[in-house]
């Protein structure tokens, strides 16, 4: 992105560029750390009683945080193959676990009754716009393309194209089983 806003909009757009984007990572780091801390609060508490200090949920985000925070160190991307491996796992786990949470309580009758106004939208036009943001964010992987294009073994553009496509199809899987 450097090379390019500095082509198009000279050393004021390379700037720019670049705070945008530490600023749009910092942000997303800061929603993540708290979904992540959040939902394994979450699971955690269907497991297990919490008391103490584990019925905390900054203590989950802490708790996050400080796994997270080595990896920020790796110079290029190959040296979270292993990470990711844990990162993948761990999406995998929690979708499993909302999707038993989810059967356990629609078998023992704990869910409100399906009805079709669950398809559509509802609230003001503001708090329908309000989850726009985050709908949009499912595609933030766009700023993630040359770092992960660089990395491919063969790099070209098919193996871009199939790893591409299986990205977006899990997070898309993803996306549809926990929405």
């Amino acid at each position: 992105y450097a090379l390019y806003s500095k082509m198009s909009m000279g050393t004021f757009g390379t700037l720019m560029i670049k705070i945008a984007i530490s600023l749009l990572c910092f942000c997303t780091a800061c929603v993540y750390l708290k979904l992540f801390g959040n939902v394994i609060y979450m699971l955690t508490g269907v497991f297990m009683q919490l008391d103490g200090i584990l019925a905390s949920k900054a203590f989950y985000t802490c708790l996050i945080f400080a796994i997270m925070s080595p990896l920020m160190f790796f110079k290029d991307l190959s040296g979270l193959k292993k990470f990711t491996t844990i990162g993948v796992m761990g999406i995998v786990v929690a979708m499993v676990s909302i999707v038993l949470i989810f059967l356990y309580k629609s078998f023992n009758g704990m869910l409100p009754p399906f009805d079709n106004k669950y398809l559509w939208p509802n609230g003001t036009w503001l708090e329908i716009l309000s989850i726009l943001p985050a709908s949009l964010d499912a595609y933030i992987f766009q700023q993630n393309t040359f770092p992960l294009y660089s990395q491919l073994k063969p790099r070209n553009t098919s193996t871009m194209k199939k790893a591409a496509f299986i990205g977006i199809f899990f997070a898309f899987i993803a996306y549809m089983l926990t929405g």
